[in-house]
């Protein structure tokens, strides 16, 4: 959660070594299944996330273990929405969502639902996405844990409501989620979210959405979560776009298709790609 994805992943694979020397299948799956989600997803990197874990996955259906099965159905899930491939992602997410309910796996339980929410988002299904949403929240606040994810939800949530012109929206308690969250490596997320929230609630706001998404550049940089760095780009483009200034929309879609490239977040690049054939 602090994003120091070197040391972090020093001792995961440490993990990793102990589990493969002793043969456990449903250890080494657990363990891949982490190293696939809190370092090279938020690190930004894809592909390795994808085939770490695809291979969880596999390891599990092998050793017949529901929790490992659980776990890694919802990691490869959300490897799958890093890498663009949304429908995919829906897939496992949905299943691990099955996996967790029935053995009360409760925090992956609640980030099955979010990246769902995420995921649903990316494809237009707003209502799915906002069920999704409230269904992690709901897991999150009964357990009483995660308040960093609770929050990011909220936004998320939010940021739906704009984009429908929904009324109720309120900007200030949005703000505040960003000041309150503790972890690290939600920092850009919740920033990013903030701005799109801005961006979509009138013209008004359109300077103060530009404030946020620097902010979130910033923490993205700082804190190595290039995924979200080439999102917040993208977001940025469209800022730009909305005030008829093509050339500086031409030139966030640039760094957002280089990030991208870099992180093997295909669908995600193919889509700055085609907004910056648009541009011109």
């Amino acid at each position: 959660m602090n994003c120091e994805f070197e040391k972090a992943e020093q001792h995961i694979t440490k993990a990793l070594e102990i589990n493969l020397a002793a043969d456990s299948h449903w250890g080494v799956s657990i363990i891949k299944s982490n190293l696939s989600y809190f370092i090279y997803f938020f690190n930004g990197r894809l592909a390795s996330s994808y085939k770490t874990s695809r291979e969880a996955l596999q390891g599990a259906d092998e050793s017949g273990d529901i929790f490992s099965k659980a776990m890694a159905s919802v990691c490869h899930g959300i490897a799958c929405y890093g890498c663009g491939l949304f429908d995919k992602s829906i897939l496992h997410l949905k299943e691990g969502c099955r996996f967790c309910d029935k053995i009360k796996l409760i925090i992956f339980h609640g980030l099955a639902h979010f990246f769902l929410g995420e995921a649903y988002f990316e494809v237009g299904r707003f209502k799915e996405a906002g069920d999704s949403y409230r269904q992690a929240i709901d897991i999150f606040e009964h357990n009483s844990i995660i308040p960093s994810w609770k929050n990011v939800s909220k936004a998320a949530i939010a940021k739906i409501n704009v984009i429908n012109k929904e009324a109720g929206v309120d900007l200030n308690t949005v703000v505040g989620y960003a000041n309150v969250n503790k972890a690290r490596i939600w920092d850009g997320w919740v920033r990013r979210n903030i701005a799109e929230i801005l961006l979509n609630t009138d013209d008004r706001h359109i300077d103060a959405a530009e404030k946020w998404i620097n902010k979130a550049i910033e923490a993205d940089r700082t804190n190595g979560t290039l995924l979200n760095l080439g999102r917040t780009y993208a977001l940025y483009a469209e800022l730009h776009r909305r005030r008829g200034d093509s050339h500086s929309a031409g030139y966030a879609l640039n760094q957002a298709i280089a990030v991208f490239k870099d992180c093997g977040a295909n669908g995600f690049l193919e889509r700055a790609q085609a907004g910056l054939a648009s541009v011109g």
